[in-house]
């Protein structure tokens, strides 16, 4: 085996011995066997031959002892170093060779090499270093992206694979989503890290197209490291890279199409597709149209394209099926009523929110009350009584007939005796309402958030027609609100499912289709699905290449690396890649913009005539995202260790 420039990888001596102590005769190191190692560098290692991987061109070692350049080893010992693991590139051999074991290898410490341990590519330094830094290889520092992006191109599209990931307590799970594979896997290198980063903010954003920031990335790195073969200096490739992903905007913006918001039937499409390459795709039919209708129901008709997702309060329920789920036309409460005899259903309901509390009050400096006979005891329950007493009886007076109390940290918000004032008055009260939640019930319930009892009256009601707690899967329980008066640009929803990882699952699912959607009504505009804007963007800017000089290269580059969307559809459907995207570049050239690849049918057709169809949004930052990510990685050069 040899690297590129013809270094030997593979040739060694007439003998050596396993990681067993059995010795063979042979000039072709072999898995498990001892060999030595010299770099181009003169640095020379010795260790255990672990894998080989001709793909990418790497040599691991286990049990690795570094000895440093040849010429000093002849001298001295001092800075014989010891590491469990390390790789190497073909490119930065220059020979292997078979050894002996040798005594200080068989003094070395025990080596326990998991999974995250093989994809080290650092070196161990002298602890006495306070602060070094150390150069950075970009093969070296982007190997796990690199290997991460070309792990989750099985994920891409409605045909793409789930991964099972097991975690270290023993658990074992699916999952097809870039995101909550990348925050599953551990963290060996901080450009993985920043690779997590983008893609958590492409999915705060968007709500969709985590795969391809990821997918996109890797390759935009791959692709750096031949054009940096070529002498191309990496400040010149990463301003390439950012002019070309300024000029892919503007083709998107150029092919995208106006989005009629009324025409549901094309959004519940869209929403589907989206949902199709989750792990929630087969009940894609109940909350694709949830989220159109929910998503609609909270925008302002006055300023349709500022959508405040907070308005849509998602209430989780486990032992019920996914049929159970439904869009509630007024409000949902995560709590039970008090009881104490209070009712538990109440028709023309009226609502208040209350930020006080319905308790003895407590004085501001810690101190004691000390009460010496029953006399003083009887007159301070009297008194806290009668406290209690006059506050209920002005909620009373005001007509309301559900009370919501907020949450208090301080004090109790409400204490039993307040509960039996109450449930005694007819009044239904739900307790521990979250702060955050304020905004959302004051809205949807049309009713306004009293501090004080003073300032309670009948203004500040809200008004439903119904008022009840009905029970959900299991021994769960909600309390439902329906024909709220005026709900305000707000919307409730409830999810079922029969167990915890598919309710996380298709929650989250569920909120980020409610941000894809919103940046739909953000941008109005859509785009044809199936690869089709990646491969408008390669033909237009492999066009455009011709004439700059200084950016061809660079330019070429990103064109083939957009091609690799369309080419990894084709290939998670079983057909093709080759010839799909030959046909399809070939359709695009012709001035075809809309076609696509079309996994149904297995061949090229007009995904707009097929209603396959893309936000703009979520392309656009997806491209900006993993072109930014490379950017920012080519401009390393240097770890600062601490």
């Amino acid at each position: 085996m040899e690297s590129e420039d013809g270094a030997s990888i593979a040739t060694g001596t007439d003998c050596g011995t396993n990681a067993y102590g059995e010795r063979r005769s042979n000039q072709t190191p072999v898995i498990g066997f001892h060999v030595t190692l010299i770099t181009k560098s003169e640095d020379r290692c010795e260790g255990t031959l672990h894998a080989i991987d001709p793909y990418d061109k790497t040599i691991g070692l286990s049990n690795v002892w570094f000895y440093g350049a040849q010429e000093a080893n002849k001298t001295a010992s001092k800075n014989v170093t010891y590491q469990d693991f390390a790789i190497f590139h073909f490119d930065d051999i220059k020979n292997v060779s078979l050894c002996d074991k040798p005594k200080a290898q068989a003094e070395a410490p025990p080596s326990n090499i998991n999974g995250a341990e093989l994809l080290k590519s650092e070196q161990s330094f002298p602890k006495e270093n306070k602060i070094f830094g150390e150069k950075l290889s970009l093969k070296r520092s982007t190997e796990q992206l690199i290997l991460m992006s070309r792990t989750l191109r099985t994920t891409l599209g409605s045909q793409g694979r789930s991964k099972l990931i097991r975690t270290t307590s023993g658990a074992a799970y699916t999952s097809s989503s870039a995101l909550e594979i990348l925050r599953a896997v551990p963290k060996t290198d901080p450009i993985l890290d920043m690779m997590t980063v983008r893609a958590e903010r492409q999915v705060t954003e968007c709500g969709d197209g985590a795969t391809t920031v990821v997918i996109l990335t890797g390759a935009l790195l791959d692709a750096a490291q031949n054009l940096l073969s070529k002498r191309i200096h990496p400040t010149t490739i990463s301003e390439s890279f950012q002019s070309a992903a300024a000029k892919a905007e503007k083709i998107l913006e150029e092919m995208s199409f106006p989005v009629d918001l009324s025409n549901d039937a094309l959004l519940n499409k869209m929403a589907t597709i989206s949902l199709n390459s989750k792990v929630v795709s087969q009940h894609s039919w109940i909350l694709a149209p949830m989220a159109v209708n929910a998503v609609k129901k909270i925008i302002n008709s006055e300023n349709d394209s500022n959508v405040n997702l907070k308005m849509i309060k998602i209430i989780k329920k486990m032992g019920d099926t996914v049929e159970e789920s439904e869009l509630i036309e007024g409000a949902l409460i995560d709590q039970k009523t008090m009881g104490c005899g209070a009712p538990t259903r109440i028709e023309k309901a009226k609502i208040d929110l209350i930020q006080f509390q319905i308790s003895p009050p407590k004085t501001d400096m810690e101190n004691q009350v000390i009460i010496t006979d029953y006399a003083q005891m009887d007159r301070a329950l009297k008194e806290e009584c009668q406290y209690l007493l006059e506050i209920c009886k002005k909620i009373k007076a005001a007509g309301c007939n559900v009370l919501l109390i907020q949450k208090s940290i301080p004090r109790d918000a409400v204490n039993e005796l307040a509960f039996h004032f109450l449930a005694k008055m007819e009044i239904m009260c739900i307790k521990d309402i979250e702060r955050e939640d304020i905004e959302f019930y004051s809205k949807i319930l049309g009713c306004r958030p009293v501090a004080s009892v003073d300032h309670f009256n009948a203004e500040a009601l809200g008004y439903a027609d119904l008022v009840e707690e009905i029970p959900t899967g299991g021994d769960g329980k909600v309390i439902k609100v329906t024909g709220v008066q005026n709900p305000g640009h707000a919307v409730s929803i409830l999810l079922c499912a029969s167990d915890e990882y598919d309710l996380d699952s298709r929650t989250r699912c569920f909120k980020n289709l409610t941000k894809t959607l919103a940046g739909v009504f953000e941008k109005k505009a859509l785009l044809p699905g199936g690869g089709a804007p990646e491969m408008e963007i390669s033909v237009k800017l492999r066009s455009l290449a011709q004439t700059h000089e200084a950016k061809h290269h660079s330019w070429r580059a990103f064109a083939d690396v957009l091609e690799l969307v369309p080419y990894t559809l084709a290939e998670n459907a079983g057909l093709s890649p080759i010839h799909t995207v030959t046909e399809l570049r070939n359709s695009h050239t012709n001035g075809n913009s809309s076609y696509g690849v079309n996994v149904r049918k297995g061949y090229v057709t007009d995904m707009v005539e097929e209603n396959v169809v893309q936000p703009l949004l979520v392309t656009a930052s997806a491209i900006n995202h993993a072109s930014e990510c490379a950017q920012f990685i080519l401009k390393l050069d240097e770890t600062i260790r601490f």
